[in-house]
């Protein structure tokens, strides 16, 4: 039925499919150990190296992309409020407004409350500079 009504399968699915796998690889070397254990003992560690090239490469290349793109709209926000005096109006933030604000908070040292989410809070803030996110 999952599969039905989503066109991708999101990584909190393949938890558990990572679990296997890590169980099925640690088998393998295990296996790979008690076969060759003593006598090739190189070829125990060459797998293990290979594993470990293969995640680091896979993190700088392919996870790294998606890192810095998943990353923009909070740079963006931290970009304009660095230079912002006052409050700031949010018009359009692709995330949960929960990650503005704290990037906020933790980066730039300002309270959550400088940013303003809705309508209402904006007509009685002044000054306001407006924000809105641009895809790049």
């Amino acid at each position: 039925m999952f599969v039905d009504y989503m066109h991708r399968i999101p990584s909190r699915q393949t938890y558990l499919a990572s679990v296997g796998l890590a169980w099925l690889i640690g088998a393998a070397i295990l296996n790979l150990r008690e076969r060759y254990g003593e006598s090739k003992k190189w070829i125990v560690n060459a797998v293990l190296l290979l594993v470990i090239i293969h995640n680091v490469t896979y993190l700088w290349t392919k996870k790294r992309q998606q890192f810095l793109a998943r990353a923009q709209p909070t740079e963006q926000l931290l970009s304009f409020a660095e230079h912002a005096n006052g409050r700031i109006f949010i018009k359009c933030f692709p995330l949960h407004k929960i990650y503005g604000e704290a990037a906020l908070e933790l980066i730039l040292k300002k309270p959550a409350n400088t940013l303003i989410w809705t309508d209402e809070e904006a007509n009685g803030a002044t000054p306001i500079a407006s924000f809105c996110y641009q895809k790049k």
